[in-house]
């Protein structure tokens, strides 16, 4: 779990040059889109980084 989508982007982007495919999901009390001024989404909160269960290992040994 990482704090902030844009960690989650960094992680997923270490995981991708590895060859490891992931996904981030919201987590915790952002799961929802909050709306900003005007009413244009703003995503934010803890972020998942999720990969498949045959590949953690190797996410762990890449982002070590």
């Amino acid at each position: 779990m990482v704090g902030s989508e844009a960690e989650g982007e960094m992680v997923r982007g270490l995981l991708e040059t590895a060859g490891i495919p992931s996904i981030l999901q919201a987590a915790g009390l952002f799961e929802r889109v909050r709306h900003g001024f005007g009413g244009v989404p703003v995503y934010g909160g803890a972020q998942k980084v999720m990969v498949h269960a045959d590949r953690v290992e190797q996410a762990r040994e890449a982002l070590s």
